[in-house]
């Protein structure tokens, strides 16, 4: 089993995937939250508002 350190050594950010998160508001607003990095973009889901 790897120590810690060793495990911190060998971290590689470029080995993270890319995680998106879709996200409904109370209104219905969907929105697409995208981590790269540490770096976040907000772009409004292309299906729109949900039909209630």
């Amino acid at each position: 089993m790897q120590s810690l350190t060793e495990e911190i050594q060998s971290f590689s950010r470029t080995r993270l995937r890319k995680q998106c998160t879709r996200v409904t508001s109370l209104s219905g607003r969907r929105i697409i939250e995208t981590w790269k990095g540490s770096t976040i973009t907000v772009v409004e889901d292309p299906g729109g508002k949900r039909e209630t």
